[in-house]
């Protein structure tokens, strides 16, 4: 059996060499444009930048971005048709948010992630299925477009070996294409036909769409692309010559063209995109200083323009629709608080002025892909089981030193963001446990959304009980201050609550029986003992959450003997399902499922929960200082 150390080190050696892998690249790419800047005559190329006959050059490649995204929308509204009744304006809008999230996707595959935040739950199935003929779309301008134009002016080495002229495959892309228009709806429906009976997916609305998807459409959505792929290239050339590089009309957007192609064929992230485009184009037109300088600066400038310029109005529509990216990392952080990721509801109740425990917001779903699966009639609860004494509980399942880390996800399909991290970590002290928890954003999403929250918590260490709880968190330009003081014995609570330490209202809690917080909880329900449990029981449970007693339920769910955990191994678990309140981030029916160690440790390994597009998980990343060895993992 691997050992987690083993697992741990193995995954941090894979991220440390793809970093190093990355570095190595940019590295190569500065010293390469190191090398030929060098020789440039700076003052020289200054001066000729500034020359009036080189302005409208720019001027036209700016003018030319909507019209380069409004081509994009028009592709889109076209085939959207067939699966909603969706205005030009508001796919237009949906359009931007895409611009939004593909600016740090790799070959802007988050286009399809933005269009989806900025629509409705039964809405996903049209957006993604559209969005993906869009995408085969634009294969036809490459196919039809750019591979006769990478071979015209890359023939001299593409055709380097081969027995025959190069020019005699001029002809594969149009056949290709004239395959894909042949046999493509074919194949898809079959493949939809076939999730359908061997995976149950409810496909036929799907399937449905599809039916008025014709030649005809593709035809006229390909022509949109052909158009905005022509539109994309000629900002290029214009590029090219504002920063001195005069290319040959129809070569130079010939060549261009095959740089897209090949480069679309790469799913590598912006940065490296850049690489990649700047080192074909010096292969293409020569690396001479001035050149490398004008190829460097000419695609820069166009990521510039066509990419972070139209993602600031996306991102504010993804902003204004409900704020979900400020819900995304709100839920991740509370993801990493095993049982008391409960509530999300409670802040918008202080501004609303009412009880959170009262309001229901908007109803965040499922995943796309989600929604085409089959309904199934809810389990019914057992029987709950006879309340636990919270009031003492003994301590046999952790220790002062323990540190846990665990490392937060943002899936959807294939994709994987890593948002941050949270630490959990037990200090000891005479008579109590301090336990703290750490939650930060990874610096590369700070300039999104940046998120520094610390929880603390004085247990008692007979009864684990808490007796002074800290809450001090920012999240964006949100800031809260709660220091809750439990009186168990007299029967309440000292809240002292503010915007900051220096802006303190108290309030006095009633507690009319021993009372948890969000952290104490965590442990205490450690060291339940789940091996009489008969599946679907429940665990009643209420902890003192701002200001607020929430009295929730655990659904035990039954043992897992084989839980995958991304960059760990596999484990043995007991999952559970916390009982969610409604609010900003879940609605009525939502589940959240909590895998745990099924040994003497009983550490959460894997908490995963739906967001408004995709999941949420907060995985098990590390950990030392257990009390027993983890004899729940297998491999």
């Amino acid at each position: 059996m691997t050992g987690a150390p083993d697992k741990i080190n193995a995954s941090r050696y894979r991220k440390w060499a793809w970093r190093l892998l990355v570095l190595v690249l940019l590295l190569a790419f500065a010293w390469q444009c190191w090398r030929v800047l060098a020789l440039l005559n700076w003052a020289e190329f200054l001066l000729a930048l500034g020359s009036a006959d080189r302005w409208p050059y720019l001027l036209l490649a700016v003018l030319l971005m909507p019209l380069n995204w409004w081509l994009e929308a028009r592709k889109w509204f076209l085939l959207l048709r067939p699966f909603l009744p969706w205005s030009f304006g508001r796919t237009w809008r949906a359009t931007l948010a895409g611009v939004s999230l593909s600016a740090a996707t790799p070959n802007r595959i988050g286009e399809i992630g933005g269009r989806l935040l900025v629509a409705q739950r039964a809405e996903w199935a049209g957006v993604l299925t559209s969005s993906v003929l869009g995408s085969a779309c634009q294969w036809i301008a490459f196919l039809l477009l750019a591979w006769p134009g990478l071979v015209w002016t890359a023939g001299a080495y593409l055709g380097r070996g081969l027995p025959f002229s190069i020019y005699w495959l001029m002809p594969l892309g149009p056949a290709l294409l004239l395959l894909g228009w042949w046999g493509g709806k074919p194949v898809v429906l079959r493949l939809l036909d076939w999730l359908a009976s061997r995976w149950g997916l409810a496909t036929q609305e799907l399937v449905n769409g599809l039916e008025h998807v014709n030649s005809w459409l593709m035809l006229r959505a390909g022509a949109y692309a052909c158009l905005r792929f022509g539109v994309y290239c000629t900002q290029l050339l214009l590029l090219l010559a504002f920063f001195g590089l005069q290319l040959p009309w129809w070569r130079g957007l010939a060549g261009i063209a095959g740089i897209y192609l090949v480069q679309a064929g790469l799913p590598l992230p912006p940065g490296l995109n850049l690489v990649t485009r700047t080192e074909l184009g010096l292969l293409l037109w020569g690396n001479s200083p001035a050149a490398a300088a004008a190829v460097l600066l000419a695609f820069t400038s166009l990521f510039l323009v066509n990419v972070l310029v139209p993602a600031l109005p996306g991102y504010w529509l993804i902003v204004k629709k409900e704020k979900t990216m400020n819900t995304l990392f709100r839920l991740t952080l509370l993801l990493a608080l095993p049982l008391g990721l409960l509530t999300s509801a409670s802040r918008h109740a202080e501004v609303k002025g009412a009880s959170a425990a009262d309001q229901t917001y908007f109803a965040p779903a499922f995943s796309a892909l989600q929604h085409l699966l089959p309904a199934t009639a809810p389990t019914p609860f057992h029987p709950p089981l006879v309340a636990p004494d919270v009031c003492e509980i003994e301590n046999r399942t952790f220790q002062p030193g323990e540190k846990i880390v665990y490392k937060l996800y943002y899936n959807w399909n294939f994709v994987w963001l890593a948002a941050g991290e949270v630490t959990f970590l037990v200090h000891d002290l005479p008579n109590q446990y301090h336990v703290m928890v750490r939650g930060r954003t990874y610096p590369s999403y700070e300039w999104f959304y940046k998120v520094r929250d610390n929880y603390e918590s004085y247990l008692d260490k007979k009864t684990l009980l808490p007796k002074i709880h800290i809450k001090d968190i920012q999240e964006g330009d949100y800031t809260r201050y709660d220091r809750t003081t439990f009186y168990q014995d007299a029967g309440k609570a000292i809240s002292e609550r503010g915007k900051t330490r220096d802006d303190l209202a108290k309030k006095e809690i009633a507690l009319n029986e021993c009372m948890h917080d969000l952290i104490s909880i965590v442990y205490y329900a450690r060291n339940l003992e789940y091996s009489g449990m008969k599946k679907n029981q429940e665990i009643p449970i209420k902890i003192l959450m701002d200001q607020e007693i929430y009295p929730l339920k655990i659904k035990y769910l039954g043992a897992e003997p084989d839980t995958k955990i991304k960059g760990v191994g596999r484990f043995k678990t007991q999952k559970f399902s916390p009982q969610l309140i409604a609010g900003e981030v879940f609605k009525e029916g939502d589940e959240m499922s909590i895998y745990v160690s099924d040994d003497k440790n009983k550490i959460p390994v894997l908490i995963e929960s739906p967001v408004s597009v995709g999941s949420v998980k907060a995985v098990l990343h590390s950990y030392k200082g257990l009390k027993y060895p983890m004899t729940a993992q297998i491999d």
